[in-house]
């Protein structure tokens, strides 16, 4: 595609070197070290724009900046000069980079951090101390306003077209240092006067024109912007620019600070080379673990046209037919879609959707050269870790190219070549790449995508870059709340269309969010068109059987604990007289039904030969491991078992890789009910496996503001959607009950959101859109757990501390370690290394609650309130009063007891 602007790299060569300006130049020092000379500020700001020009290159940006840009300018009727104007704007752009640290030239920055002797006394007069980031926005600012105000051949709507965009790059600079990122330049006429002696240096005068223009700026951006009759929504393209900007600012920056720091070089930036998509697509043809995907690729003509009618009879050859049919219509429909930026596949359980999007996403790599990484999206870490697990076996990924970003992965570890620094020294490149996530395939949290996407936060900011040219496949979509279904379609779309990114989004109840965005309507591929005759193929269909019969002719009749008892046990008998063997699985909406039932089949002697368990948000991971294991393979504690019943909470629905007989389900909204029938009989290789619905909590509890929930779907509706597997029934209430919202001018809506862009207001944009609305606390359980549910690594990062392990390991030594590491005065990067590697740790001896719920308050009277004070974890001092490996949480002990 022909290029729109000027290159990046023509535009820093072609620009002014600051040795080229500053007098004295080689005097001016921009970071220290204690063990060799101190860095000269152009020597830096060279190394900075390396990286930059660098990140430019292998994430291909010059053209997402140019379309950004571009876009930018077409919000703006009144542009018609579009080259020249485009051209500055990109100007604009590169110079936050290459001016950012300009302010350095600060006496009082050289005196105070530099120790620079050339310098022999502070400035008092300058008002800002020995702040740099704010000096370098003001020569930055004064620099480009007067050669927009001299110009004499442009017209005044794109004079202060330029001077609002002026403004609002200038903020990359002043925030570079800072935690987040927001509009908002405000210079006073005192500190503007004060700071004038230093744009001599640069050869730049404070002009009468200009000196107005910034100490009114807030005014004057403001009249600027609101001359500009343009939908809140168009603002996407200045949005994204600015994030963009801001990341490779600070990326580059920080990369640039750590070679001088640790004398690490950046050289491997995580991207697929033409020679690493042949090597995928050899692995996955040709891997003798998972044969069937050689299979697939060499017949796959022949398995998109195999005939539906015969592939009828329930059998496991029929159902693995089926699965191979799916995917070759996937990839069949790919191949004839491949100008399209956003994808579905809808499949039903058991049909095998991360490997048809193992196979997508290596059709993609072959169909556009520019991609070249891919990430994973999940809304449970219990599915990061399956699937992180399953694609390095079936594509054969070594630790360098895959890694996995949520609160329980702990520090990813990477062989290097040796490297002078020590111990810490591979730690410290492999810190970086974590930070930046310089890998090919990322799995990572859905919190942490939309963050980056939506966040004006540095450290999300840091990773946006990397997200152009490449591969995004979300799964589970139906787990986010409908209230944000139209934000999310509204940055894919956006990311899409700018980053060149293909978004595959994976679901069994696949909600069409695509309806909800006037651009994005009908501009979504169905990878599946045929996913009514799988999901009403007898070898999914009749996989389970939906039983309504506890809930009445209406589907209001209640239940009680006694009588669910009495049907459970009579349901698992009847299955195990036909199969020697059963195991039952049951959802309730709350923990304290789950823990009361619980123990009521404890009690119950007839269930005396039944392994049971519960799992709740209580459990702590080793020992969710622990019967998920158990499980598999019908063994727990060395004693075989034929029988068995799961007691547990929505919780068993993120993912959970177990498979039951017999399901009973607390009715909720429709999604869930299926998430949870999606744990029985997951292979399709047994018979009469059922999953009851009984009414015993009030649903309105968990999801009263759940819109699903809200449209009080009737009865035969709800029975029919289970049924058909048509979701379409629910989801296109839903959507109409959305679009209606946003009709209205008396309710908060989607065009209150709009406005946070015209406005440029980045916290708005971001704090207005969260996936998970309720904050949560940290409890550690400081209990004993086995060595066998810790890696070899963590393992010997305990041992480095001094600590005796014998079988297992004691979350008291492991909270000390914690306490040592936050506490210490260890080397920035060795502690952030050490917090990240024992936060995994940690993670098996930690559950979460709300925040602010009273469990909260009822919880510290046996934790030690100092703990919490200076962590803000809940750390269970007296947990033997209140808590159990086995059982979690005791609810009796408590008022509330609502956990997660």
């Amino acid at each position: 595609m022909e290029k729109l602007f000027n290159s990046f790299k023509e535009i820093y060569q072609n620009g002014n070197r600051i040795e080229e300006i500053l007098p004295r130049y080689d005097n001016y020092y921009s970071h220290t070290h204690l063990s060799k000379e101190k860095e000269k500020l152009h020597e830096h700001i060279h190394v900075v724009m390396h990286y930059a020009m660098k990140l430019i290159e292998v994430h291909q940006l010059d053209m997402v900046i140019d379309n950004l840009i571009n876009d930018w300018l077409k919000i703006n009727p009144k542009i018609n000069q579009t080259k020249i104007i485009g051209d500055f704007i990109k100007e604009l752009f590169v110079n936050t980079i290459s001016y950012h640290d300009y302010g350095k030239v600060n006496e009082n920055f050289q005196v105070e951090k530099m120790n620079n002797e050339s310098f022999f006394e502070r400035n008092t007069l300058n008002k800002i101390g020995s702040k740099h980031s704010i000096l370098s926005a003001y020569v930055y600012l004064n620099t480009h306003l007067n050669r927009i105000i001299k110009s004499k051949n442009l017209a005044v709507a794109e004079k202060n077209f330029l001077i609002a965009t002026a403004f609002l790059f200038s903020n990359s600079i002043t925030k570079h240092h800072s935690y987040y990122f927001e509009n908002h330049v405000d210079y006073t006429e005192e500190i503007i006067d004060s700071l004038k002696s230093y744009l001599h240096l640069f050869d730049v005068e404070l002009t009468k024109e200009s000196k107005f223009i910034i100490s009114e700026s807030t005014k004057i951006f403001t009249e600027i912007m609101i001359k500009i009759e343009s939908n809140g929504k168009n603002y996407f393209s200045i949005f994204a620019l600015l994030k963009l900007n801001f990341s490779l600012l600070t990326a580059s920056d920080y990369y640039a600070t750590n070679e001088f720091a640790q004398g690490i070089k950046i050289k491997d930036y995580g991207i697929l080379l033409e020679k690493d998509k042949n090597k995928l697509q050899d692995n996955f043809i040709n891997n003798s673990n998972t044969p069937y995907n050689g299979d697939l690729i060499r017949n796959l003509d022949s398995y998109n046209k195999l005939d539906f009618d015969k592939l009828l009879e329930i059998s496991n050859n029929n159902l693995n037919l089926i699965r191979q049919k799916i995917a070759a219509e996937a990839v069949f429909t790919l191949k004839n879609n491949p100008d399209s930026f956003l994808y579905y596949i809808e499949a039903p359980t058991g049909g095998g959707k991360t490997n048809i999007s193992f196979a997508c996403t290596l059709e993609l790599l072959k169909m556009d050269d520019n991609l070249n990484k891919v990430f994973y999206v999940f809304p449970f870490t219990t599915l990061i870790n399956q699937t992180f697990t399953s694609i390095k076996k079936t594509l054969k990924l070594e630790s360098k190219s895959i890694i996995q970003l949520h609160s329980k992965s702990g520090f990813h570890t990477t062989e290097h070549e040796k490297n002078e620094d020590g111990v810490y020294g591979n730690d410290k490149l492999n810190y970086i790449n974590n930070l930046f996530i310089n890998y090919p395939f990322t799995l990572l949290s859905h919190v942490k995508f939309f963050n980056i996407l939506k966040g004006n936060d540095k450290e999300n900011n840091y990773i946006l870059h990397r997200l152009s040219n490449s591969i995004i496949i979300i799964d589970e979509l139906q787990a986010y709340t409908p209230e944000h279904w139209d934000k999310i379609i509204f940055f894919l779309f956006n990311y899409a269309k700018y980053f060149n990114i293909r978004f595959v989004l994976m679901s069994a109840t696949l909600p069409k969010i695509d309806k909800l965005n006037k651009e994005a309507k009908g501009m979504v591929t169905s990878l599946i068109p045929n996913k009514d005759k799988y999901f009403t193929n007898r070898n999914f269909r009749e996989r389970i059987t939906f039983d309504f019969s506890l809930l009445g002719d209406n589907g209001t009749k209640k239940i009680t604990l006694d009588e669910l008892r009495d049907i459970v046990f009579n349901e698992l008998e009847k299955y195990c007289s036909t199969n020697n063997d059963s195991n039952g699985l049951v959802e309730f909406i709350i923990k304290k039904s789950a823990s009361r039932f619980y123990t009521n089949i404890c009690n119950d002697e007839r269930f005396n030969d039944y392994q049971k368990f519960i799992i709740s948000g209580t459990i702590l991971e080793p020992r969710r491991q622990e019967i998920i294991t158990a499980l598999k393979e019908k063994k727990y504690k060395g004693q075989a078992f034929k029988k068995s019943i799961v007691i547990t909470t929505q919780v068993i629905e993120a993912g959970v890789d177990i498979d039951m007989d017999i399901g009973f389900k607390d009715r909720s909204i429709v999604d869930s009910d299926e998430q949870l029938a999606g744990r029985i009989n997951r292979n399709a290789k047994k018979r009469n496996c059922k999953v009851f619905i009984f009414n015993y909590d009030k649903e309105y509890l968990i999801y009263g503001k759940d819109n699903r929930y809200q449209q009080k779907l009737p009865f035969g509706d709800y029975k029919n959607i289970l049924e058909s597997k048509n979701f379409d029934i629910l989801y296109d209430r839903v959507n109409s009950n959305i679009e209606s919202k946003n009709k209205s001018d008396l309710i908060i809506n989607i065009n209150d959101y709009w406005d946070y862009f015209k406005q440029i207001h980045f916290k708005g944009i971001n704090d207005s859109f969260k996936l998970i609305d309720a904050d949560t606390t940290s409890v550690f359980v400081p209990l004993s757990i086995d060595c066998k549910w810790f890696s070899e690594s963590e393992i010997d990062f305990i041992s480095n501390f001094q600590i005796s392990i014998y079988n297992s390991i004691n979350g008291n030594d492991v909270f000390e370690i914690y306490k040592n590491i936050v506490l210490g005065n260890s080397n920035f990067i060795e502690k952030e290394i050490d917090k990240k590697q024992i936060s995994g740790i940690m993670s098996k001896f930690t559950f979460s609650i709300y925040t602010n719920s009273n469990m909260t308050k009822e919880l510290m009277e046996y934790s030690d309130y100092e703990i919490y004070q200076q962590f803000g974890i809940i750390f269970l001092t007296h947990f033997k009063e209140i808590y159990s490996l086995e059982d979690g949480i005791h609810d009796e002990k408590f008022k509330e007891a609502v956990f997660l």
